[in-house]
């Protein structure tokens, strides 16, 4: 005799979403509680090539800039990005 199948218990998106949602949580209440209890340095914590935060910041932002453009630029290249030929913020002396 063949024992009766016993179904999976299945955890719902909601379960899940509440799940993360409690652990980030938790995590800025951690981070909040350490801030609060150590006084800053004003030292920072890594020492690249830059001269200061905001070098640094800049730098970054203009990569991210240059990617996003070669990302669009290899998906037009690749004919995935299909732009149409008229639309209302492009005259038609740039055709």
């Amino acid at each position: 005799m063949v024992a009766p199948a016993v179904p999976e218990a299945r955890t719902s998106a909601n379960a899940k979403l509440l799940a993360v949602s409690l652990a980030g949580a938790a995590v800025a209440v951690l981070l909040g509680v350490y801030a609060n209890e150590h006084t800053p340095t004003k030292e920072q914590p890594y020492s690249l090539f830059f001269t200061g935060t905001i070098q640094l910041k800049v730098w970054f932002a203009t990569a991210a800039v240059a990617l996003a453009v070669v990302q669009v630029l290899a998906l037009r290249l690749f004919d995935k990005v299909h732009w149409p030929q008229s639309s209302p913020w492009r005259s038609s002396w740039c055709s």
